[in-house]
């Protein structure tokens, strides 16, 4: 039994310095979060003081610059040129890139926005970008990337059906309009909207009033560009 209270005793205490132990613990954390970074200051002040620097408190030299942004461009344009629009520091020079390469400069207007006119791009895939600089010869980090494809061709669009001077009788009105062009170009007839696949393949039921009927097959890539097929069928 003495042993027993012997063992009792003792967890006791071992619970007791436990507590003790955690709550200086929570104590010294405390202590640190509140008094740690003045103590840090007074003691980089007393060293500054010893080394002759004074009391003077450290300040940013420079400014941080920020990079511009740019407008969004469309996705394709059949045109070789294009204005490009963005927003920067007011009074800071705009440096605009155009695949990689400096292409034009400018200053950025008081309202924070720049212009830059008759940019010009290469056939195919271009890259824009722009940096700025202020008045201390700071550069900015690179802006936004945007790209931008010079398309300049029509879509290529081949029809099957139907054949010139086609035409329809009976009962039915229908005539079929089936065909193929590019990826991602849009097809319409006399107007009207034409599902694409995804491989370019088309095909439309077209109805035909009574007597001559007039086809106008528009093919638009998405840079804008057109084909035009037309096509006359006669309903009996």
């Amino acid at each position: 039994m003495a042993f027993s209270r012997l063992r009792r005793h003792t967890e006791r205490e071992q619970k007791r310095r436990i507590t003790l132990g955690i709550i200086g613990i929570i104590a010294v954390l405390a202590f640190i979060a509140l008094f740690g970074l003045r103590i840090l200051i007074g003691f980089s002040v007393l060293v500054d003081r010893i080394r002759g620097g004074g009391t003077q408190e450290p300040t940013i030299s420079e400014s941080l610059l920020l990079p511009p942004v740019l407008d969004p461009l469309p996705e394709a344009t059949p045109s070789m040129q294009m204005t490009v629009r963005g927003s920067g520091q007011s009074g800071a020079t705009a440096i605009l890139y155009v695949n990689g390469g400096e292409s034009k400069k400018t200053v950025v207007t008081q309202d924070g926005s720049f212009v830059f006119s008759d940019v010009k791009f290469e056939e195919g895939i271009n890259t824009v970008s722009a940096k700025q600089k202020d008045d201390k010869d700071t550069l900015s980090d690179l802006s936004n990337v945007l790209t931008v494809r010079v398309k300049r061709t029509p879509p290529v669009i081949e029809l099957t059906q139907p054949q010139e001077n086609a035409v329809v009788s009976g009962d039915s009105n229908i005539l079929n309009i089936a065909g193929k062009t590019e990826e991602n170009a849009t097809v319409s007839v006399n107007g009207r909207f034409v599902v694409v696949r995804s491989n370019g393949e088309f095909s439309y039921d077209y109805p035909l009033s009574d007597g001559d009927n007039t086809l106008m097959i528009v093919a638009t890539d998405i840079a804008g560009n057109q084909t035009t097929i037309e096509r006359h069928a006669k309903r009996e």
